[in-house]
This record gives C-alpha cells, structure tokens and sequence, in this order.
C-alpha cells in the first residue's frame, strides 16, 4: 500500500510539471509509444460490423430458415400428386373354363383362354385435402409466428451489435484520450529534467532534486506503458466486433466535449417507445401466437379428415376390365375418403394440453419482459441525466481549475506562494482535464445505453 501511495504522489508531481513552463533548454516532448493508426468514425465502425460480424449472419441464416419453415406449412394445401409406372412378368398358366348348369337346356363350358404373360400399368394419383381439422391452417400460424419471431431476434442482435461496437469505440477513445495525455506528459518532464539538469550544472540545483524528477520521469512513463496497454486491448476488441484483423491500427475520432447537449425525452415517453420498437417484445408476442397455434394444431387430430381423390390408371392389361385384355385400356375414378384416428385421442389431449401450458407460460414472460423493459429504460434515463450533470459539473472544475492555476502562478512568479502551492493547483487541472474529457465520452456511452433500451 505504501509503494503504491507513493507511486500516486510521484504521478501526480509528474502531472503538474507537465503543465509548468519549461526553463533553460527547449526539448521537443515525446512522442507516443503507440504507432499511427487510422481514425475510424463511429458509422464507419458500424457499417464494418453489420456487413462482418459473424453472429449477426447467424442470425440471418436462422431466418432463412424459419422462411423456408413457412413455405413447407403453406404447400400443405396443395394436392398429393403421385405418379406409379410398373412392368411385371408373369408365371405362365393354363387356360381355365367353367361349366355352367343351364336346366333343361343342359350345361355350357366357358373358356377364359390362356392368362396373359406379362402387365404394364401407368397410374396417376391425386388426393386433395379438403378438411385436416385445421391441423394445415394452424401450422401455417404457427411457422409464420416463428418466422416473425425470428425476424425480431434478428434485430434484436443488430442493436445489440450496435451497442457492443459503441461501446467499444467509445471505450477507445477514453484510453486513447489518457494515453495522449500521458504521452504530453511524459515530453513535458523529459523537458524539465532537461532544465534541472541545465541547471544542477551550474549549481543551482542539488543533484537530490534532479534525482526526484527522474523518478518521475520513470513513473510517468509506466503510466503511458499502462495506457497503451488499455488502447491496445481496446482496439483489439473494437477490431474483433467489426470484422477487422485484430491488430489492425485503427483508433477512435476525437470528440469536442464541448458540444451541445440534448437532454433525454420523458420517461413516459420513452417507456412508451420502448414498449412499441423493442424487437425482444415483438418476439415474445410472436411466441405467444406460435404456442397457441401449437395448441390448435395438437387439437387437429381430435376431428376427421376428408379429402378428394382421384386416379387415372392405364394399363395392359387393366384389372378392372373384365375379360382381360392384350391392350392398353385407361380408367379412372373420383371419390372422397373420411379418416379418424380415435386411439390418438388421449395423446392429442394430453399434446393440447401441454402446448396450452406451454402459451400460458409465454404470456407470463411477456409480462415480466415488459416490466423489465420499462425498469431499464427508467434507468438509462437516469444514467444519462447522471452522465450530463457529472460533465456540466466537470466543465465548472476545469474552469475553476484553470483560474485557481493562473492565480497560483502570479503568485509564485511574485513570490508569494511555495512550489508546493504551485505544483497542487497544476495537478488539480490536468486531472479536471482528463476528467472533463472522460465524462464526455461518458456522456455519449450512456446516449448508446438508453438508445438501446428504447430500441432505436
């Protein structure tokens, strides 16, 4: 605790010589560690993740699928059309007759000649269904609720996609802004080492004073090390949610953080946009309507089924042609055909049963999804109207910051205040600073957070 006490009053000591006018000698102030990188805009960054980010193209092809599910249910409707062809060869048989008793005129033999050797027969089959017990329509309810459903996930993870890359780029850019604060920093006290140095030279300064700037010149420069490290890690992830190698040297655009700042709507208003845009909610109402189809649909086998059928059949020879004959000859037939299968009738109740249980359950997610809604956007609200007070808050510190800094150096430069006095007020300002920078990029995150909890 005690090193890492002094390692915070050795960072702050760094801080206010950053901002002291530099004596003797002019030393040009270190660059940053981190290398060039391209300034990627925040659209920029959300275009690369809609058209790279795997996840999200995992969504679309579900529904894909889910479209697909849709058009099998609707071809329901069309009629079973079945085409057969077939050739047989027969086991040679005698020819066969019967003797037919004919009274007093005596009997009488008939021969049906020799049965033939070989068939060849083409059939075609249609049966079009005419009534399923809405087991068809309910199906078609049920899949084009799923499909709705998995439209709304799908946007359900476009926002959240949006949310994850805002958050990282904003992340970025409040690292990068500490570490080009940093990397100032670190040319500053390389410059009044320099000075000291200069001026230990000549006697006018104990070699015990340039030593404690060379410490912190050490301290500033592992505080730079740190805030590289945040940059680097947080472009990696940027990088990753957009679809770039992650290594790639990109960084986040600097904000003005003095821009102007427009408060959050009414919570009613808000809760009522939320509860009318969030995708979460359009997929539970969906689920719901895909339940209570399911239960329809376990309910279809409770009723018969009837359909219209039909066939042609031409073959040689014909079965239904009597004698047979040694030729192609069509026939054909229409009919309806009734069905019910009553030893299904405990397992469709007991199936109704369970997907009624299954909506019930749905619905009450529905409501608990719609209080949840509403409490995080009550929340998001609050957070952004936190994050603008802190921010105007910190544009006051830096102001009174700045002028308590002008004050404190007239009166050093008259001699009326010790170097400690000086050196406290400078440390103050690059703090308010950095703050002030920070509860900007704040501000914005928090805009992102409530976005997202409306559903825009």
């Amino acid at each position: 605790m005690k090193s890492r006490s002094l390692r915070t009053m050795l960072m702050a000591s760094a801080f206010a010589l950053a901002l002291s006018p530099a004596t003797g000698a002019q030393v040009q102030p270190a660059q940053a560690a981190v290398p060039a990188a391209t300034v990627m805009s925040l659209e920029r960054c959300l275009e690369l993740a809609a058209a790279n980010n795997s996840s999200l193209r995992i969504e679309e092809l579900k529904s894909g699928l889910g479209r697909t599910r849709l058009t099998e249910a609707r071809e329901q409707y069309l009629p079973s059309v079945q085409v057969q062809a077939g050739a047989s060869l027969l086991s040679p048989l005698d020819a066969s007759s019967v003797t037919v008793n004919l009274g007093t005129l005596g009997t009488k033999t008939i021969s049906f000649g020799t049965p033939l050797s070989d068939a060849i027969n083409l059939k075609l089959a249609v049966a079009q269904p005419l009534f399923t017990g809405f087991r068809i329509e309910s199906g078609i309810a049920q899949a084009d609720a799923l499909y709705e459903a998995g439209l709304s996930d799908l946007e359900k993870s476009r926002l959240d996609l949006r949310l994850g890359v805002e958050r990282a780029y904003w992340s970025l850019a409040r690292v990068a802004e500490v570490a080009r604060v940093m990397a100032e920093n670190v040319g500053q006290v390389e410059a009044h080492l320099a000075d000291a140095r200069n001026l230990a030279a000549q006697g006018l300064l104990t070699a015990n004073e340039v030593l404690k700037i060379d410490i912190q010149l050490t301290d500033a420069r592992l505080a730079l090390l740190d805030a590289e490290n945040a940059v680097e890690s947080a472009r990696v992830q940027l990088n990753t949610l957009v679809g770039l190698p992650w290594d790639a040297a990109t960084t986040a655009e600097r904000i003005d953080p003095d821009e102007a700042v427009v408060p959050p709507a009414s919570a009613a208003g808000l809760i009522e946009e939320a509860l009318a845009k969030r995708p979460e909610l359009s997929s539970a109402r969906s689920r719901v309507k895909a339940a209570e189809a399911a239960v329809a649909a376990a309910k279809s086998s409770l009723y018969p089924s009837l359909s219209l059928t039909g066939d042609y059949t031409y073959a040689d020879p014909n079965q239904r042609v009597f004698p047979q004959k040694d030729a192609f000859i069509g026939t054909w037939s229409i009919g309806l055909m009734a069905s019910v299968d009553v030893g299904r009738y405990p397992l469709s109740l007991e199936q109704a049963k369970d997907a009624g249980n299954q909506a019930d359950q749905g619905r009450l997610a529905l409501v608990q999804l719609r209080d949840a809604i509403v409490s995080e956007v009550v929340q998001a609200r609050l957070a952004l109207i936190l994050a603008i007070e802190e921010s105007a808050s910190a544009k006051k510190v830096v102001a009174q910051a700045e002028e308590n800094d002008r004050i404190s150096g007239e009166r050093f430069r008259e001699g009326l205040a010790l170097s400690s006095e000086r050196i406290d007020s400078q440390t103050t300002l690059v703090r308010a600073r950095i703050q002030y920078a920070q509860s900007a990029i704040g501000r914005r995150a928090a805009t992102a957070a409530l976005n997202r909890a409306v559903g825009r």
